[in-house]
């Protein structure tokens, strides 16, 4: 990461690459994050998030999971983790999620539509 590239513009950059569509860039800059930050809860999420739009989704749930362990209180990762698991068809267990959000940030309007 180069002095011009701090923290914030290469998380703004993937996550706007991501919004695009650009999940290849995005997965490029949330990795170079990860090699100066290793629990940079973000950038976790960030890359669970291109796993969930892949299909790929326990290998989502494992970013979701490194996002939680790194920022407990980092309510979209629940969210997140909560959409993995309702795509794997694990409803129970996708509900502990989003109430995990709601606990965090009651107001949530992902969790709640989720939920």
């Amino acid at each position: 990461m180069t002095a011009s590239r701090t923290t914030a513009t290469l998380l703004a950059d993937a996550m706007a690459l991501l919004h695009k569509g650009d999940l290849r860039g995005a997965d490029t800059l949330f990795r170079e994050l990860l090699a100066n930050d290793a629990i940079n809860a973000q950038a976790l999420m960030g890359l669970g998030i291109i796993a969930h739009q892949l299909g790929k989704y326990a290998e989502a749930l494992t970013w979701y999971d490194r996002s939680i362990a790194a920022l407990p209180t980092f309510a979209a990762a629940h969210v997140n983790r909560g959409n993995s698991l309702t795509a794997m068809q694990r409803f129970a267990e996708a509900v502990v999620s989003f109430e995990a959000a709601l606990s965090l940030s009651p107001e949530l309007p992902s969790a709640l539509v989720n939920m």
